[in-house]
């Protein structure tokens, strides 16, 4: 905000992304996305993201058999990426259907491609109902109770509308524009939605 203010600039473009949504479940068992995000910062400066890439399929900070719990493209991407280390994974979702966000071209792929390599999935999903010792209990959208077998429940952070700076620059700046996914009150806007926001600010400026 001091920054702003010294530069004293006539138009302000607020794209700070989409701030974190409280994760709907907790135990020992549980990491975000965002918390890993968070962890790998540091190693990622350190040692490339190539290299970084390349060490996950010698360890990741996860157990053997892993339920994400999301079906959005992050999520998708997410199942994917744990797959291709070897991990047992199974989805989950409240969602009906899957693939929120994603472009045609992965609509087709991933259901076809999640049916290959046997990744149970579950939309629909009425409660999660608790994180045990043997894994995640879930109400199913047929009204049954049944407990998900796994050693991490990875929930794929979700995130809402981040507006605390767009606020703050009323009366210093003359003209302002919140993007993205700060400005996204359903969800991120994925890549093409940046885009598109950015050119079309960029257009009204």
């Amino acid at each position: 905000m001091e920054s702003i203010k010294k530069l004293s600039p006539d138009v302000v473009v607020v794209a700070t992304g989409g701030k974190p949504v409280e994760v709907p479940i907790s135990n020992g068992k549980v990491v975000t996305t965002e918390m890993l995000k968070s962890r790998a910062k540091g190693f990622v400066r350190l040692l490339g993201p190539d290299a970084l890439s390349a060490l996950t399929k010698i360890f990741l900070p996860t157990g053997k058999k892993v339920v994400v719990v999301g079906s959005d493209l992050a999520a998708l991407q997410t199942v994917e990426f744990l797959v291709k280390r070897g991990k047992q994974v199974t989805l989950v979702d409240t969602a009906e259907t899957i693939g929120q966000g994603a472009g045609i071209h992965l609509l087709v792929k991933y259901p076809l491609w999640l049916q290959a390599v046997g990744v149970p999935i579950y939309t629909g999903v009425k409660k999660y109902k608790e994180v045990n010792k043997d894994g995640l209990v879930i109400e199913t959208k047929d009204g049954q109770t049944l407990t998900l077998e796994c050693d991490t429940v990875m929930v794929v952070t979700q995130y809402g509308q981040n507006t605390e700076l767009f606020d703050a620059l009323e009366g210093v700046v003359e003209e302002r524009y919140l993007i993205g996914d700060a400005n996204s009150s359903s969800g991120p806007a994925y890549i093409h939605g940046a885009i598109r926001d950015g050119a079309t600010t960029g257009l009204k400026i």
